[in-house]
């Protein structure tokens, strides 16, 4: 048996090629990290909270703690007996205009499609101005009424998009 000997010629052509294979790996992999930093230094994370809930400074706000803004794609609130509304203010005031009493005295902002949150920044969706301990109780109840399902639907810059529910800790990305 006899063995060909492989030139020089072929040893470092080969080499060249195998090592132009492992950069080309290499500068994938490169890439697909600088993207996820990319998409994660634009993060934007919304939530639904509380302030001074059982107090009479209370208020309800969409709160954007991540580091990128959230462009705003839809907001759906539904009740438990089938309605439909736009906005959380839509449904508190009905809600309100439903009561015997509808004297309560309170501010709200819209949040609709297009709007957008800054990071870092929050909206007061519901205020209670009137500073009664009363109004402030009623309008909890309200925004926590059983079966109450309020879902926003975001996005950020790069078009990743999330939803928050009114029932969830954390946004779910779509």
């Amino acid at each position: 048996m006899k063995f060909k000997k492989i030139e020089t010629d072929k040893i470092l052509g080969l080499s060249a090629m195998f090592i132009s294979l492992c950069t080309l790996i290499v500068f994938l992999y490169q890439t697909n990290l600088i993207r996820q930093q990319q998409y994660m230094s634009v993060y934007p994370h919304l939530s639904l909270e509380n302030y001074g809930t059982y107090t009479s400074n209370y208020k309800y706000v969409l709160k954007n703690d991540g580091v990128g803004p959230a462009i705003i794609n839809s907001v759906q609130v539904k009740t438990k007996d089938g309605k439909s509304y736009d906005d959380i203010a839509s449904y508190v005031n009905a809600s309100v205009a439903q009561m015997k009493d509808s004297t309560l005295n309170f501010y709200f902002t819209n949040v609709h499609k297009g709007r957008l949150v800054p990071a870092n920044n929050k909206i007061d969706i519901i205020l209670n101005n009137d500073k009664k301990m009363r109004t402030a109780a009623i309008l909890h109840k309200i925004l926590h009424k059983k079966g109450l399902n309020i879902e926003i639907e975001y996005e950020s810059i790069y078009g990743e998009r999330w939803e928050i529910t009114n029932n969830s800790k954390f946004p779910v990305k779509k």
